[in-house]
């Protein structure tokens, strides 16, 4: 038997979920709490018991996709070549185990896009942008062992994490899709001379 707090964090994740497929379907400016709340079946003040705003909704959301990001940062691999191919791997599992991961892939997308959204909520999304200098700091290390091309690891790191975005962008669109090998994904990155 479910406890009235399961309850009603069971609702609180099916709202949030209900959100992000409106957002990444509509874009936020676009969509209306009453849209959300009919997509739930509860009243529009109901939804403002859970969530205060749709702004709290939102930030709920970039806060879950920006901590499900930092464990792909923050894998412990020393081999630059190694760590890339787990991040590969960890991406394309993580896809196939929820639609959802999708979703937050291309939320964070397009609110990189989007300077609509609230200011506080903006900076957080631009602030994992200045995260990645710990993945172009690998690139680099990788570069000077020769294992990673050379080149500007800026532009490294945006086409790979691009690849990994365009995957999530047709998973979100087709979910029964396959995917490539991890391998040739890594080979963008890797030094073949």
């Amino acid at each position: 038997m479910t406890t009235r707090q399961e309850q009603k964090e069971k609702k609180a994740e099916e709202i949030a979920l209900t959100a992000l497929d409106l957002f990444v379907k509509k874009g936020y400016a676009a969509t209306k709490t009453s849209e959300i709340s009919k997509a739930v079946s509860i009243s529009e003040g109901l939804l403002f018991h859970y969530y205060k705003s749709k702004e709290i909704l939102l930030e709920t959301l970039v806060d879950i996709a920006i901590q499900e990001n930092k464990q792909w940062i923050n894998i412990e691999e020393v081999d630059p070549v190694a760590y890339f191919k787990k991040v590969i791997e960890a991406v394309i599992q993580c896809l196939k185990e929820d639609d959802a991961n999708a979703k937050f892939f291309m939320l964070i997308a397009q609110l990189k896009q989007n300077e609509g959204i609230p200011a506080h909520i903006y900076k957080k999304v631009l602030k994992q942008e200045e995260d990645a200098s710990i993945t172009v700091d690998i690139i680099k290390k990788g570069q000077k062992q020769g294992s990673i091309r050379p080149g500007d690891p800026y532009a490294l790191l945006y086409l790979f994490s691009d690849t990994l975005h365009s995957m999530a962008l047709r998973h979100t669109l087709h979910q029964n899709v396959s995917y490539p090998e991890p391998q040739w994904i890594l080979d963008i990155l890797l030094n073949h001379s």
